[in-house]
């Protein structure tokens, strides 16, 4: 289901908004709001009591898309979804990235509860992603998520990730429990990330700011921002009551850092934590690091 501005065209796109009790999205099945053309985007609106995105098939993922598809110049329009739960598994995602020069629309998720499972057969993380991909020029758009609580299992992320030229945009989350957990059968951590993802990427990197009660990374999994490539990683801004950094996966340890990756030429962004309590056990890390060329930040 899709309302796109098409190629060549320079005409504004239409708005999609979905109303319904249960929403499933499975098996490559898609619901998009793109632009492939010069012309703006319009908005995907959903609200549902309950999501569920699932899996993928041989074209692609299945999920909710406001993409600028590459060579398009238009402007992504928003996508914003309302629900009960959310339940993204199996490689499915919710995306607002852009492919092109044509800068992105944001990502705004309210819910109750949100659960970012696995990966797909072919090792693609289920997520949400607000990104600027190879090649683009445009900007990322922000990505926003509410909800009571997030859980990120088994490989399950949400990245505001450039690979790109165009800066990212920022990662917000607000919630009162959030648990990031583990890594997938292809050892992708569970994780919040918004990295300069590419050697060459020149675009800089967007911060995460994390509010909740109570945060818990474990197994391998972690919160980080970091730049392999030229531009500059964003910060990381933690404010909670209580915060668990525990334990060892089978990528790495538990995380919750900014790092300019070995060959890297960009700066490193800030980390700053405000909380009651913190626990580092079992091998856990937290970290300003480098082992580029680049400078750190505090």
């Amino acid at each position: 289901m899709f309302v796109d501005t098409a190629s060549g065209s320079n005409g504004t796109g239409g708005n999609l908004t979905i109303e319904t009790e249960n929403l499933r999205v499975a098996d490559g099945g898609q619901i998009g709001a793109n632009t492939f053309g010069s012309g703006k985007a319009g908005n995907l609106s959903v609200q549902a009591q309950n999501i569920e995105l699932s899996g993928g098939a041989f074209l692609g993922p299945s999920g909710l898309f406001a993409v600028v598809t590459p060579g398009a110049s238009g402007k992504g329009g928003n996508l914003t979804i309302a629900t009960e739960r959310l339940q993204i598994i199996g490689g499915a995602q919710v995306s607002v990235s852009t492919f092109g020069s044509g800068d992105a629309g944001n990502l705004s998720l309210r819910a109750t509860e949100v659960a970012i499972v696995g990966t797909s057969p072919g090792n693609s993380s289920s997520r949400l992603s607000a990104n600027v991909e190879q090649g683009a020029s445009g900007t990322g758009g922000n990505l926003f998520v509410e909800t009571d609580r997030l859980r990120l299992t088994d490989g399950g992320q949400i990245i505001a990730n450039t690979f790109g030229f165009g800066d990212a945009g920022n990662l917000t989350v607000k919630s009162q429990d959030v648990e990031i957990i583990g890594s997938s059968s292809a050892f992708a951590p569970s994780a919040l990330l918004a990295d300069v993802a590419r050697p060459n990427a020149t675009g800089n990197g967007g911060n995460i700011i994390v509010e909740t009660d109570r945060l818990r990374i474990a197994n391998g999994a972690g919160v980080g921002a970091s730049t392999f490539g030229i531009g500059n990683a964003g910060s990381v801004t933690i404010e909670a009551q209580e915060i668990e950094v525990i334990g060892e996966g089978e990528p790495g340890t538990s995380f919750l850092a900014t790092t300019v990756i070995p060959g890297a030429t960009g700066q490193g962004g800030n980390l700053r934590i405000e909380t009651g309590r913190l626990r580092v056990s079992d091998g856990g890390q937290i970290a300003v690091s480098t082992g580029g060329d680049g400078m750190l930040a505090n």
